[in-house]
């Protein structure tokens, strides 16, 4: 939820519109049957190795080429931060935490933090026990009660996305290697879970991958592919028993997708300051949901529910989206470039990481837009968010390595 130097400042997203030259009409979706899935072995597993603890030097904050938007009257002077009140290195978390929400989004409070390489993706197993963070050079799997490092896993490089299946079985890896002179092709390795075999590589392109993604019931897989070429950036949709390619979506510049949670839809972005809808059905494109010039679309997510789609802008604007209708319902600040957007898994909150005036990860209420907590404590764009599944922690990820774990104290 992607960028030339494969990292997510805030004007990567206006780079690659400049690549992408002027709008071209909108292509034809295809359908293509592949009958097997092919792999070719090529990454390895790392015994457990100890993984360092530290705290993350501070990152000069990037210069904004736009104001922030104009204030209005929301909660934000009232609101304290958070204390950063840490756990000890491989201290254990409670086994059972409480589940965040409505409730008790005031006590939110940090849990825990450490250190990794630059991370460009995080992503929770099925069961809420283990993290796994993605970093250029391959895949760190973390206990999330402890943070013990469980293993490494090596990619051919550049790992910029990773995604769990909803069953735990598989774990996807979306790659980019090359370079801005010669070029960036992509891959997609696979992992199968229970024993951490490397299946290797499953699909690979002369194309960057940008994201990739399972359905929610794990019935579909998705990669997107991105390419200075206007038409050549699309959405590749698997059928996971068959493993066989059942839609190609011409979606223009692509950096972000998401599935609907009945996953009858894909949603994609920025396609020039627009999120782009599919019914995965028949290809049909449903909405283009337009936002200004200075409003392009930095990341997007589905409710739990699939009735509302949230897209954070570069001009500090939250918007929710009616799915349905294609209109939006709710529109409010978020006082900085919202690079993150995650929903906790009972639709009631939303979570957005910020850059810009602050490096806040910001709790709203979903149906109101009412600002509920500010949590403090990076120092580098929140550029990562995810709600583990069962609700009782938040975990944010920076370019510059550093990782929290949010939560309820008991």
């Amino acid at each position: 939820m992607r960028k030339i130097t494969w990292q997510r400042p805030i004007w990567f997203t206006f780079l690659l519109v400049f690549l992408t030259g002027c709008s071209l009409p909108f292509g034809a979706s295809q359908i293509t049957q592949t009958p097997t899935l092919t792999l070719l072995p090529t990454a390895t597993v790392h015994p457990p190795t100890p993984s360092p603890v530290s705290e993350p030097a501070a990152v000069p904050l990037p210069a904004s080429p736009t104001s922030p938007p104009a204030s209005t009257p929301t909660p934000f002077e009232t609101l304290l931060p958070t204390p950063p009140l840490l756990v000890e290195a491989l201290t254990p978390l409670p086994a059972e935490l409480e589940s965040i929400s409505l409730e008790n989004a005031e006590s939110v409070s940090a849990l825990a933090a450490w250190q990794e390489e630059t991370v460009t993706d995080l992503a929770w197993a099925p069961d809420s026990q283990t993290l796994a963070v993605a970093y250029y050079a391959g895949v760190s799997l973390y206990d999330a009660h402890t943070r013990a490092q469980l293993r490494t896993l090596d990619t051919l490089e550049g790992v910029i996305s990773l995604a769990y299946s909803p069953r735990n079985d598989f774990l996807a890896t979306g790659n980019r290697f090359g370079s801005e002179e010669e070029g960036y092709a992509g891959s997609v390795d696979l992992w199968r879970v229970s024993e951490w075999t490397p299946l290797g590589v499953f699909y690979q392109d002369t194309r960057a991958v940008s994201k990739v993604a399972f359905s929610p019931q794990g019935s579909a897989f998705a990669a997107a592919f991105t390419s200075q070429t206007y038409l050549e950036n699309t959405v590749v949709v698997w059928d996971t028993t068959t493993w066989g390619i059942t839609r190609t979506l011409i979606t223009g510049t692509v950096l972000d997708i998401a599935f609907s949670p009945d996953a009858r839809l894909v949603a994609a972005t920025p396609d020039r300051y627009a999120v782009r809808i599919w019914q995965l059905r028949d290809a049909k494109l449903l909405h283009r949901l337009f936002t200004s010039f200075s409003g392009s679309v930095n990341s997007l997510a589905f409710s739990p529910n699939g009735a509302t789609l949230a897209t954070g802008h570069y001009d500090g604007i939250i918007q929710i989206w009616d799915v349905s209708k294609g209109q939006v319902i709710q529109k409010f600040p978020a006082e900085g470039v919202v690079e993150s957007l995650a929903f906790s898994p009972d639709g009631t909150i939303l979570a957005s990481g910020q850059s810009y005036t602050d490096n806040a990860v910001l709790l709203w209420e979903a149906g109101t837009g009412q600002l509920l907590r500010t949590l403090e404590g990076h120092e580098h764009a929140v550029d990562i968010l995810a709600f583990s599944p069962d609700g009782s922690m938040l975990a944010s990820g920076s370019y510059d390595g550093s990782l929290r774990l949010w939560g309820v104290r008991p």
